[in-house]
């Protein structure tokens, strides 16, 4: 069967105007050459013998080059690069006696027949050596009322981009989770009802928070909320728009922890926090290094000033020393003259 775009201006041209404007590929092929196979093969879908089926399969094979192309739009032609329907019937031709594209269109073929109204598969085309692109394809029978008896309907989208992007973005979530993971300090992120979204190992050895589980519907699992103090420094955030950081204590089973962290709101484009990130760092050994540190240069000022005290007593010495000397020799000398008997002391 064949299929004309209408007179120019009737309902049917302006359909298939509106095709060819798509941005995604559409086809029609006709089945009304395969009309005997569709009975034998109906026949066949009502018994479960593994060899019949096979037998089933082989069948539907062996025809596949044998579908003819109706109707392609230009979408559908650019994307397999073909100048025209009968250009794409060959393109598509070659395909489908390769493998493992014969195999993926029988299976389109088999689903079609086991009863299903539309197939949809992802599946990867190469159609040079050095190229391929991956594919999103729905096949979809048609009524019999409709164009013909066995009429199926492909759309296809090229989504080789999308895939791409969609394998960097992961590749940097898993890089970012790596990140976070084996980071230092800890770092969370919570909703702006106190759900802890994201906390890494450290947050959790910090604060003994963790992310709350999610259900299907996105929403918390459980109510895992933070620790008050960091609840009221939330607030703060939420409330003035700019991070806030703080110094607080934290108790643990190994003593009070102290942490110094940042809380900041998180917002896309501008517009109002959706959410609330934070970063904190355990400085319980930096704030007692820094305590050592101040009382070993208390005592290096101590010991400085008694090194300046015994040298200024080393620089005093001979002033002193000699006038006592020399008082201590007069006075010897009057004690032995007054034994004596000899002069006046007077």
């Amino acid at each position: 069967m064949a299929v004309s775009p209408g007179a120019v201006g009737s309902p049917i041209s302006e359909g298939f105007g509106v095709l060819d404007a798509l941005p995604i590929a559409v086809r029609l092929e006709d089945f009304s050459s395969l009309s005997n196979v569709w009975a034998a093969l109906d026949e066949r879908e009502k018994t479960s013998s593994r060899d019949e089926i096979g037998a089933t399969n082989g069948v539907v094979a062996g025809l596949v080059e044998r579908i003819g192309i109706l109707y392609a739009n230009r979408a559908a032609l650019q994307i397999y690069g073909a100048s025209d329907i009968a250009d794409l019937s060959a393109i598509i031709g070659r395909l489908r006696a390769s493998e493992p594209y014969r195999r993926i269109y029988v299976d389109f073929l088999n689903s079609l027949t086991a009863g299903s109204e539309a197939v949809e598969r992802e599946h990867e085309v190469r159609l040079r050596p050095a190229t391929s692109m991956i594919l999103r394809s729905v096949v979809r029978r048609l009524p019999a009322e409709w164009l013909g008896p066995r009429d199926v309907v492909w759309t296809e989208q090229d989504i080789t981009r999308q895939r791409a992007t969609e394998t960097q973005l992961r590749l940097s979530e898993v890089r970012l989770e790596a990140v976070v993971a084996h980071a230092p300090v800890a770092m969370t992120l919570e909703d702006l009802d106190g759900h802890v979204l994201l906390a890494n190992p450290k947050a959790t050895e910090l604060f003994g928070i963790r992310a709350s589980r999610r259900r299907r519907d996105g929403h918390p699992a459980e109510r895992t909320y933070p620790p008050r103090v960091l609840s009221d420094i939330s607030r703060r955030v939420i409330d003035c728009g700019n991070q806030v950081g703080a110094n607080i204590e934290v108790p643990g089973a190994d003593g009070t922890r102290k942490v110094d962290l940042i809380k900041f709101p998180i917002s896309v484009a501008e517009q109002d926090p959706i959410a609330i990130g934070m970063v904190g760092i355990d400085v319980t050994d930096q704030r007692r290094v820094e305590a050592e540190a101040r009382r070993l240069a208390e005592e290096l000022a101590y010991a400085e000033r008694r090194v300046s005290v015994g040298e200024m007593s080393l620089a005093l010495s001979p002033e002193v020393s000699q006038p006592l000397a020399a008082s201590r020799c007069y006075a010897r000398s009057a004690i032995r003259r007054r034994r004596a008997g000899v002069g006046d002391l007077a």
